[in-house]
């Protein structure tokens, strides 16, 4: 892996810990029927969506960039995590509707994404 790639993956990481972190305290808070400094459980999900979404633009892009997997891929990604944060926005705006029709492209990312990794695909490029 190049430093770019392995800094694209500190990110992302960095990403899933800042999720994972904010989503445990949403159920928390949600849990208590109270706010966390006048935040509640929903907007808590809605920060950790957006932080997840920021943390996989640059996974996308070299996945977009890198000869390991089919370029299309990396592209639904970034145009599925774009979403995403935009979908995240919308809702936090009270169009919650509107935001659930924005998570099909992430939706398709996660599965495709997630079986190639579960199947399993040569990581190494063509020299």
């Amino acid at each position: 892996m190049t430093a770019t790639g392995s800094a694209h993956g500190a990110t992302y990481r960095a990403a899933r810990v800042v999720e994972g972190t904010v989503l445990a305290i949403s159920i928390f808070v949600a849990q208590s029927g109270q706010q966390l400094l006048g935040i509640s459980a929903d907007s808590l999900y809605q920060i950790a969506m957006i932080a997840l979404g920021l943390g996989s633009l640059p996974m996308c892009l070299w996945l977009i960039r890198s000869t390991r997997i089919s370029k299309w891929i990396g592209i639904l990604g970034f145009v599925g995590y774009s979403c995403l944060i935009l979908s995240m926005i919308l809702a936090a705006l009270g169009f919650k509707t509107a935001s659930l029709a924005l998570l099909t492209p992430g939706a398709l990312f996660e599965i495709i994404f997630g079986g190639l990794l579960l199947l399993g695909f040569n990581l190494h490029p063509k020299i």
